[in-house]
């Protein structure tokens, strides 16, 4: 055991980032049972924090029976799901998941795309859980939590897990301290001890970890947030700044899930609703989550935790389009760079473009000289860097008659892509923002639509892949023909409407209405005929349809012709000085790598007992 004594720690002083807004105070507090240790009625009390790879911090608002939202980087807040229970701690499974420890209702889960709330599971025999107050997911989506049910623990209040997760912290709230828990194979635990002792009125709270083995305690009392080493002596004191929250209700603390601010710890303060930050040194522990593919079960009653689920691409892509009054973008990908860099940032869906494929791929034009072999085999690289991320594939025409259709739904869906559009020019193709398109007649569309889906509905075991209908009729036929090509292609079976080379507002407008219930997709190509709209402007104009219809923006040149740039000043600089530019940008090889998922195999490779990737090997 190591007691807080002897020299002060180095006091790092935090940053406030936002803090949630009076419009969303609860208004339900005479029907909470919950109350504070001093009585009386809180209008908020924030908990819970956990991140995602998305740029969303997730909190519990305990009094208000709901979980919160915020956007790291617009800092808007939103109501994300309300059920009336009294919820504390929030950790994430692989699939996205949110795992909630509730007082009253136990372990649930929460969809973030959806709001829903279900329960994960109770105790044999239906015993109810005796108040869950917080909860950890392992590497393994093993669920660790605190219940109400042993009394040697005193007032235990916070987890976590060592880097290696060998070993288990518990903060001890009215003991004042830290418990150090060594955890056997079979997750059992000896030899528990005191980690660390500190002082004050009430203990220690939420408990983190970063790379280096370090624990983070918030303190209430202290008003401050307690780093200490992996061999319990206190590193550094983080206290918020003065004046915009007393520090007092300090509750929690998480490091950022996206590799922009992996380095950065995020705190909550229970009363004021405030959120704050501090970049640290290091990178808090990020657990390495494998993808499970056992189907997509939403949780059991039977006393086991189970795996995670598998949701496959398409089902997600269908959940992130079901999201009411959201325009989601996805960014143009060709190849596996520039697809880890938009996963890296967050984007929720990826989208190849068939120019950008057919240019890095062949080094041609666009004008249908890459094969259904080429388009599938990069959309299947891509799609499964991290099928979290759903993948729509650009199909041209289909690459043939109705029977050949068929099959490239097929290899589509065994590639693991989640959607896909098929247009109506002539086999003979050229990219849509050009001139001297040619199409096909209405009967043949119809029949490329009616193909897409006999190869979805033949597919063994289901198949939900997305088909989007795709028409160049604007430019040579009229708007109005346009409009009736994707409603034919609605009455066939596709589910998503791509109207290329669309020109004004109004046109997106009018055919959010008119298309219903398709949703639309509106292609933003630089410099092309299609001006440009922020996402949200977007998405106003669907809520506003008749029958509310939400869209996806797609950029299919965002990261081809930047890097087109990129690399010629690149090429320049190298035959002009003989240097390479990165050389003097100071961008090392490492840095380039972890980009490429080095740190994921490196944990594989240890978690296999290897060590040929270990530091200094």
């Amino acid at each position: 055991m190591a007691a807080f004594f002897g020299g002060p720690p180095k006091t790092i002083v935090g940053t406030t980032l936002s803090a949630v807004p009076h419009h969303l105070y609860s208004t339900k507090l005479d029907e909470s049972e919950w109350k504070p240790g001093t009585g009386g009625v809180l209008a908020i009390f924030i908990e819970g924090p956990c991140t995602d790879t998305h740029g969303n911090l997730f909190i519990v608002d305990i009094p208000g029976g709901r979980i919160l939202r915020l956007d790291l980087d617009s800092t808007e807040w939103s109501e994300l799901a309300q059920w009336g229970g009294e919820p504390n701690g929030l950790a994430m499974r692989s699939d996205g998941c949110l795992v909630v420890a509730d007082y009253k209702d136990g372990m649930l889960l929460c969809d973030p795309a959806t709001g829903e709330i279900s329960s994960l599971y109770k105790r044999r025999n239906l015993e109810r859980l005796k108040g869950p107050n917080d909860v950890i997911v392992a590497s393994n989506d093993d669920i660790c939590k605190l219940d109400c049910l042993i009394s040697n623990g005193i007032s235990p209040n916070g987890l976590v897990l060592s880097p290696d997760e060998k070993i288990l912290y518990v903060a001890m709230t009215r003991d004042n301290s830290v418990w150090r828990c060594p955890l056997h194979p079979d997750g059992t635990t000896t030899k528990v001890a005191r980690f660390f002792q500190t002082f004050g009125v009430a203990g220690p709270d939420g408990l983190t970890v970063d790379i280096e083995g370090n624990v983070f305690v918030t303190h209430s009392s202290l008003a401050c947030i307690l780093v200490v080493t992996k061999d319990g002596l206190p590193l550094a004191k983080i206290i918020p700044p003065q004046g915009e929250c007393s520090g007092t209700n300090l509750t929690n603390c998480i490091f950022g899930s996206r590799p922009t601010d992996r380095k950065r710890l995020y705190y909550v303060e229970s009363r004021s609703g405030v959120v704050g930050y501090v970049d640290w040194h290091c990178e808090g522990v990020q657990p390495l989550r494998p993808i499970s593919t056992n189907g997509h079960a939403k949780g059991d009653t039977n006393g086991s935790s189970g795996t995670a689920p598998f949701v496959k691409p398409s089902t997600r892509l269908r959940q992130l389009l079901s999201m009411e009054g959201v325009c989601h973008q996805a960014p143009g990908v060709y190849d596996g760079i520039c697809a880890r860099v938009a996963i890296e940032q967050g984007f929720p869906i990826m989208y190849q473009s068939g120019s950008m494929t057919t240019a890095s791929r062949l080094g041609l034009s666009d004008l249908a000289f890459a094969s259904l072999n080429d388009f599938a085999m990069n959309g299947m690289m891509i799609a499964n860097l991290d099928p979290r991320v759903p993948l729509i594939a650009d199909a041209d025409t289909g690459f043939g008659a109705p029977p050949a259709i068929a099959r490239m739904v097929q290899m589509y869906d065994r590639c693991n892509i989640a959607g896909f559009h098929i247009e109506d020019q002539v086999i003979n193709k050229r990219c849509g923002h050009l001139k001297g398109k040619q199409l096909v007649d209405m009967e043949t569309w119809k029949a490329r639509i009616r193909a897409c889906k006999i190869g979805r509905d033949s597919i063994p075991g289901g198949s939900d892949i997305v088909i989007i209908a795709r028409t160049d009729a604007k430019a040579p036929m009229g708007y109005e023909e346009a409009l009736n090509r994707l409603i034919a292609a609605r009455e066939c079976g596709a589910d998503v409407a791509f109207l290329e080379a669309i020109e004004t507002a109004e046109e997106i407008q009018n055919a959010v209405k008119v298309l219903a219930p398709m949703h639309l997709l509106v292609n933003f190509v630089s410099n092309g005929k299609t001006p440009w709209y922020p996402p949200a402007t977007l998405a106003e104009w669907g809520v506003k349809a008749s029958i509310p219809r939400h869209k996806l923006a797609i950029y299919p040149g965002a990261a081809s012709k930047t890097a087109y740039h990129a690399i010629t000043s690149s090429y320049k600089y190298l035959k002009e000085t003989g240097m390479d530019e990165v050389e003097a940008l100071g961008l090392k090889p490492v840095d380039f790598f972890n980009s490429m998922g080095l740190q994921k195999e490196i944990e594989i490779d240890r978690l296999a007992g290897g060590d040929a990737f270990a530091e200094d090997a």
